[in-house]
């Protein structure tokens, strides 16, 4: 098993054993999804990790790209992805120098 795989499957782990709540209900929130198993609804919040990469990022999902601060990543570089916490943001990039 790859370290890309064994991480996911870490992952998969913890993330089950989340679902249940105090209160017994259930939730998907926190789940990691594998960009080969399916993508984001256009426009949504989501963080993701670059494959081989063990930190999530926050961006957004839009034309077919995952976008961060920093870049545009198509899905084939992407292992996985969630939807982000409700309360996440997508920092905005940084202001350029008007070089004028």
């Amino acid at each position: 098993m790859s370290l890309a795989q064994t991480i996911h499957s870490q992952r998969k782990s913890i993330d089950s054993a989340r679902l249940h709540s105090a209160s017994g209900a259930t939730t998907t929130q926190n789940l990691w999804t594998s960009t080969t198993e399916a993508l984001p609804e256009d426009g949504h919040v989501v963080q993701f990790v670059l494959d081989y990469r063990d930190i999530a990022m926050t961006g957004i999902y839009s034309r077919r790209e995952f976008s961060s601060r920093w870049s545009r990543y198509a899905p084939a570089s992407i292992s996985e992805w969630r939807y982000a916490p409700e309360h996440a943001t997508f920092p905005a990039a940084p202001a350029l120098l008007d070089c004028a």
